[in-house]
């Protein structure tokens, strides 16, 4: 599966995240843990990639992303809301390790219709 590195802008930063797989596949997006970036989803990614297509971001201050002052968990769930919209994802999976489970399930309690 051919990766490929994208960047968006949300809520005023910049964002870089990792894309594998085909459109045609249900979408994942996966969210890294504190001290981690977008890659180390990479091998994870590269199994799940002939099922799924799969979106790994870097969240706000890590990896490629911008950095800013507020790193609260409002605002990096804001990212993620902002992130799905603006990929324009109506129902995906949503995975998430450490800080990125803790911003994953703030997501979903925050936003249940997808």
């Amino acid at each position: 599966m051919e990766l490929r590195d994208q960047l968006v802008m949300l809520n005023g930063l910049r964002f870089h995240y990792r894309e594998w797989g085909s459109e045609s596949n249900p979408p994942l997006v996966l969210l890294h843990g504190y001290s981690s970036h977008a890659r180390s989803w990479d091998t994870f990614a590269r199994a799940m990639a002939e099922r799924f297509h799969i979106y790994a971001l870097d969240q706000r201050g890590h990896g490629e992303t911008g950095w800013t002052d507020d790193y609260s968990a409002d605002r990096m769930i804001e990212d993620v809301a902002a992130f799905v919209g603006a990929l324009r994802l109506a129902q995906f999976d949503l995975l998430g390790l450490s800080m990125g489970g803790r911003n994953a399930y703030g997501y979903a309690a925050r936003h249940q219709e997808t």
